[in-house]
């Protein structure tokens, strides 16, 4: 596991580094992208994530996150402590 350069980033996710958050896997057409997500954050009250920028963040309860995690078609592993 490594974090993706900048190249990466933008042709998987959209996003340039510094905006990346769940919200990129819509970019992701190939849902090629398998996502690890720490069980803390999956059951989180509210969680907040970048719009694909920096530069605002989105407030979600964990019933919208969750729902919007299982529209997705990447792979999502969910783990304890990651």
């Amino acid at each position: 596991m490594s974090f993706a350069n900048a190249d990466v980033l933008y042709a998987k996710l959209g996003v340039a580094p510094g905006a990346v958050s769940p919200f990129g896997l819509l970019n992701n057409m190939d849902a090629d992208v398998e996502v690890l997500i720490d069980q803390v954050v999956v059951s989180a009250p509210i969680v907040y994530f970048h719009p694909n920028r920096n530069t605002a963040s989105l407030e979600l309860t964990s019933s919208m996150f969750n729902r919007y995690l299982r529209l997705l078609k990447n792979k999502i592993t969910m783990a304890q402590d990651l």
